[in-house]
Parts: structure tokens; C-alpha cells; sequence
């Protein structure tokens, strides 16, 4: 599985960045842990776009790690890195993304959706197998539930782009005298998927 050769460096990395925040941290630094279910509306490769149906299913699932800082009481930005696996019929691969993040709440009242928030998340996946690099994109809004003053548990629903760079790819054509032909080749890829997370927040 994808996931299980990514996730040790994942893993290691989190730990790291745990072990260094100091103990009394200061009230404006935040640790999010989120988990993400891509649903697949569509991949676009040699110009040829495919839905969900035409190769069988379209999914994802991801896992990211980021520290934000507050700026103002309504903006947040930081960094974060996570491991993402995108599976379809026509073949499964995995992507390592290092990206900034951008938090704005929308509501900051004591009303019962206090905390919502727009949220972008800009990056580019480092490369290395079985991963391919390539930029991402996250956009959408998120509502933190706070359990206690420090602690809550994340909701969000947003759109995703994820590109791979030379992406391995099939081509079957036929020829004039009717011959078969398959070529392997490597051609960028784009997936646009539907995106809903859910995750911890202190």
C-alpha cells in the first residue's frame, strides 16, 4: 500500500516537530492533525479528461500535519507537510506535499458557529518512490468544535488539485494496417477532487 511506505517518514517528521515546541507554548501557536477523504470529480491527462465512471472509481485519502501562527485574531498562517494517496482504476499513486497555509475567520462571535473560517492551503509535492511531485491546491471552509479552551476537533470541506509531474502513462492506438501498438510514456497529470476533512486542533 502507498500508505504504509510513506508513512514512517511521515511519522518521523511529525515526532520531530512535536519534541521541539516548547512546553509553554505561546497561545498564538496552533498544531493541526488532519485526516482528508478526497472524492475524484475528474483527472486530466494528454488532454484527454476522465470522470469517476470512466475508470471505475475516483477516491483519495490523505494525512496533514501543520503548525500556524496567529497574526491577528482572525488571521493565521503557517506550513505543514502530509502524505496523500489518490487510487483510481486506472492505477494508484502517492504524493508527499510540502505547502503554506492560510486561515481566516469568518465568524468570531460567541454564536454557535463561532470560528468558522476560509482556509488555502498552497504547496508542491517532493518527489521520490513511489511518489511523484507536482504542485497542489486546497481551498474551502472549516469550523473547529472546541472541546476545551486548547483542544477541538476540525471539520472541513473544500475543493483539491493535486498535479503530477510525468506521470506514467499507457497509450494503445492502431495503426493503418490494423496493427496494435502500446507505448509507454510519462505525461503530467491534473485530479480534481471534492475534499472532506476531519482532524484535532490545539
Amino acid at each position: 500500500m502507498i500508505f504504509n511506505t510513506m508513512k514512517f517518514r511521515f511519522l518521523t517528521i511529525v515526532s520531530l516537530a512535536v519534541m521541539t515546541l516548547p512546553v509553554n507554548a505561546e497561545k498564538r501557536l496552533h498544531f493541526d492533525l488532519d485526516y482528508h477523504y478526497n472524492l475524484g470529480l475528474s483527472q486530466r491527462i494528454m488532454g484527454i479528461s476522465m470522470s469517476p465512471k470512466d475508470v471505475d472509481y475516483m477516491e483519495g485519502h490523505s494525512l496533514h500535519f501543520a503548525l500556524r501562527y496567529d497574526i491577528t485574531k482572525r488571521l493565521s498562517a503557517g506550513a505543514g507537510i502530509g502524505i496523500d494517496a489518490y487510487l483510481s482504476g486506472a492505477g494508484n499513486y502517492g504524493k508527499t506535499p510540502l505547502y503554506a497555509t492560510c486561515r481566516y475567520k469568518i465568524i468570531k462571535d460567541k454564536s454557535f458557529f463561532k470560528g468558522l473560517y476560509g482556509f488555502t492551503n498552497v504547496g508542491y509535492s517532493i518527489s521520490g518512490r513511489p511518489m511523484y511531485r507536482g504542485a497542489m491546491f486546497d481551498i474551502g471552509a472549516g469550523w473547529p468544535i472546541m472541546l476545551t479552551k486548547k483542544f477541538g476537533i476540525n471539520l472541513q470541506l473544500g475543493y483539491n488539485l493535486s498535479q503530477s509531474k510525468k506521470h506514467p502513462t499507457t497509450i494503445v492506438y492502431t495503426l493503418p494496417d490494423g496493427q496494435t501498438v502500446v507505448e509507454k510514456t510519462k505525461k503530467d497529470m491534473i485530479r480534481h477532487s471534492l475534499s472532506f476533512g476531519v482532524g484535532i486542533t490545539f
